[in-house]
């Protein structure tokens, strides 16, 4: 395993993972109207894979009509699950031009939850 780059399998067998510790990145993409997408992966990877051990990324979100600089984690109320990048949020019209605020963190195959990510924000197109 470990000369094909893989991790090594725990020698009793089971085991259980930690709690995640890296940061989600993303990269934010506007591909047409009402819609954004959210590309993750690990901070400061090259790679789109998931950490070992890693579950999904859990998203929590909140729209605002206009700016705000100091949004913090209690204001985005929304909750979404996502095992595999990217993450596509669909608006509707009425929502257009509205700011749309993010923070992510890992969660791995037995529920436990890293640290969040910085608020992002994106403009909704």
């Amino acid at each position: 395993l470990v000369a094909m780059g893989l991790p090594e399998r725990n020698a009793g067998g089971g085991g259980h993972n930690p709690p995640p510790e890296g940061f989600v990145a993303a990269t934010i993409e506007l591909p047409g109207p009402r819609v954004v997408k959210i590309h993750f992966q690990a901070a400061g990877s090259e790679h789109k894979a998931k950490p070992h051990g890693i579950h999904g990324v859990e998203i929590i979100w909140q729209v605002f009509d206009t700016p705000s600089p100091s949004v913090s984690i209690d204001e985005l109320i929304h909750s979404e699950f996502d095992t595999m990048t990217p993450y596509e949020f669909r608006f509707s019209d009425a929502q257009r031009g509205k700011h749309l605020y993010f923070a992510m963190r890992w969660e791995n195959t037995t529920g436990e939850k890293g640290p969040w990510s910085e608020i992002m924000e994106a403009i909704i197109p």
